[in-house]
Order: structure tokens, then sequence, then C-alpha cells
């Protein structure tokens, strides 16, 4: 289990039965979930909102921690995204999901890793939330979500070195779903914070191709290459921002609210 490879066939072989619960099974409480994991991703609020939904239908139907757990990650991606207008009852949210989930399944190297999220984004505590991510390893070394919140961790505790090696092992590990561009993103950002612009470009470009519209992606690029000398590449990545968000205006890249 310690072996690389042998992680990476572990998220292989989960991606199939996720695949297979979600063709046979879409209204059972694992369908309800994968479905709602693709909404998420798509960070369209729209389709956050809907994923919510199917998420506490899920939780209805089987009561299991991990779809909890989930819930809080929604949040923490609207509070990033889409800079909620009201942000302590979001904070409140992701408190309780995080709590409840501890206390059903604080065993679950999930519910573990979202937890370490919750603390890093809600209490902005870096030490604690590496210990729970440390921890949620400790449990499932193939999980690369817990992996991620380590390089997040890492990065707001100035290991910068680290943090980028931790990212590149989420990303390897995550290879195999169909998110992996969230992983791409992560170690743009990592190498971002290193100056290393080549890499950092390389891993954006790869998150915007597996997602054209992906808006972290854009954001950062259209920096990139403004950074660089490239205006063409810069201004067509500006473009699709444009297209893709509606309020957005460049003015916001300046402001310290806008996930940038």
């Amino acid at each position: 289990i310690e072996d690389l490879e042998m992680q990476v066939l572990i998220g292989k072989t989960a991606t199939r039965v996720m695949n297979e619960v979600m063709q046979r099974h879409g209204d059972s409480a694992a369908g309800l979930f994968f479905r709602a994991q693709s909404l998420i991703f798509s960070l369209d609020k729209n389709a956050m909102e809907q994923a919510d939904d199917l998420l506490q239908r899920a939780f209805e139907l089987e009561p299991r921690a991990v779809y909890l757990s989930w819930r809080s990650f929604l949040r923490v991606s609207l509070l990033l995204e889409h800079r909620s207008s009201d942000r302590e009852k979001t904070f409140q949210e992701i408190n309780d999901f995080v709590a409840t989930s501890l206390v059903m399944d604080g065993a679950n190297s999930m519910v573990l890793a979202m937890a370490a999220q919750a603390r890093l984004v809600a209490e902005r505590d870096a030490g604690g939330a590496l210990s729970l991510a440390r921890r949620a390893i400790d449990l499932n070394r193939a999980n690369p979500y817990a992996w991620a919140f380590v390089a997040i961790c890492q990065v707001r505790s100035g290991q910068i070195e680290d943090a980028h090696t931790s990212a590149i092992r989420a990303r390897y590990l995550a290879r195999a779903t169909p998110f992996v561009f969230w992983w791409d993103m992560l170690c743009c950002l990592t190498a971002v914070s290193l100056d290393r612009i080549d890499d950092a470009i390389r891993f954006g470009e790869s998150a915007r191709a597996y997602l054209p519209t992906y808006r972290p992606a854009l954001r950062y690029l259209y920096a990139l290459y403004e950074s660089q000398g490239v205006p063409d590449a810069a201004l067509d990545r500006l473009k699709t921002l444009m297209q893709v968000e509606p309020d957005f205006h460049p003015s916001l890249l300046r402001d310290p609210d806008y996930p940038s």
C-alpha cells in the first residue's frame, strides 16, 4: 500500500466503481453523491446549489459523515469563488458540518481531509489543519485531497518547496479522477509561490485543457502571461474569463477579496 503506483491503482479502481454506481444506481445515496461532485467542480453557482440539494438528499437516504464533509467543501468553494455575501452564516454552516461529520466518523480519511480545509479557511489555523490532513494521510495514503490540503498548509507556513512536492504527489494520485484539473491548479499555485513561472503556466494550461471555462486557471494565466510579456495570450485568457464570469471586470484583480 506504500507503493505509489498501487495508490494510483486504488484511485483508478474507485473512479471505475463510481462510474458504475452512477450508471446503474443513479438515485441511490452514492449515485446522488457522485453527481454532486461533478456539479461542485464546475464552480457554477447554480450547479453548486443543485449539488448541495443532492448531498442533502444523499444524507437523508444514507446518513454518512462524508456527505456532510462534502457540503462543507462546497461552501468553502462558494466562499472562495463567489464571495458569499453572508459569510458569517456560511462559516457557521461549515463548522457545523465539520463538527457533526467528525463525531459521526472521525476515523474517515476524507472526513478528516475536509475538516482540515475547513480549519484552514474558517479559522486560518494552518497548524491545526496540517495535523488533520496528516491524520487523513495516515489513514489513507492514496487520498489526493489530504495531500492537497497538506500542500496548502505548507504554503501558509512558508514551506514552499515541501508544498510543491506535496502538490505534485496529490496531482499524481488524482490523475485518474475526472477532476484532475483541480490539482493542476494547485500545482500552478505552488509553482507561482516558488516563482517558477514556466511551470506555473504549464500547470495552468493543463487545468484549462481539461476544463476550458475553469475560472481559477484563466485568472492566473492572464497574470502569468502578462508578467512574461505575452500580451496576446494574456488578452485571450482575459476575454474568455469575461465570457464565463459575467460580473468580472479587470479591476477586480486588484481587489483583495477576489480569488486570485
